[in-house]
């Protein structure tokens, strides 16, 4: 079980420049869980491209009914106040803390792209690249 970020689900059901290294990812780990907040910022992800002309409403639509599927009923709520523990003491944002603290309280890793969460959080947080590397 691997906790796993937007963008990497992202990549998971467009194809892009990581999508190679994620389904590698998936295939190794196929257990992804995330917080709730993931579906919003999914849902921005899909609402840029669709404003950019990348995708149509049909293929946002898809994609959101995969992503769905990928992380199932493994959608957790995350308690505030650990939230709050976390950005005191940590220049995370509230939002990159509810990845942190779902990973500590699975005892697991967080998969992301994002360098800020990577570089505060060396031990938990990993690209896929360097999940796969294990």
């Amino acid at each position: 079980m691997i906790v796993v970020d937007a963008n990497i689900i992202a990549q998971m059901t467009f194809p892009g420049q990581f999508s190679t290294e994620v389904n590698a990812l998936h295939e190794k780990n196929p257990e992804w869980v995330a917080p709730a907040v993931w579906k919003v910022d999914f849902l921005n992800i899909l609402a840029l491209y669709f404003r950019k002309g990348v995708i149509d409403q049909g293929q946002a639509s898809t994609a959101l009914d995969v992503a769905e599927r990928l992380i199932g009923s493994r959608e957790h709520t995350v308690d505030a106040k650990e939230i709050l523990q976390c950005i005191v003491a940590s220049p995370c944002s509230a939002y990159d803390g509810e990845f942190v603290v779902l990973a500590q309280k699975l005892g697991t890793k967080v998969i992301t792209y994002n360098r800020k969460l990577i570089q505060q959080f060396p031990d938990l947080a990993l690209t896929p690249e360097e999940y796969l590397k294990k």
